[in-house]
């Protein structure tokens, strides 16, 4: 799993109940606090920063 600064995790799940100490859950925003297709976007979100850590650029991820 990718870690931010190895205190937070990139997670899988419906929401903020998979939330633990300042983990981030990617997926669809359905309504505030819920997500869904959460598996289809973290794989899609592992893929893309795995293939430019292996080109050898920096990643920085970007919350808004």
């Amino acid at each position: 799993m990718p870690s931010l600064d190895g205190k937070a995790w990139i997670l899988m799940g419906n929401g903020a109940m998979a939330c633990r100490d300042g983990s981030v859950v990617v997926g669809e925003r359905y309504l505030p606090g819920v997500v869904l297709h959460s598996r289809q976007q973290f794989a899609l979100l592992y893929e893309r920063i795995a293939k430019n850590i292996k080109r050898g650029n920096e990643v920085t991820l970007v919350i808004r």
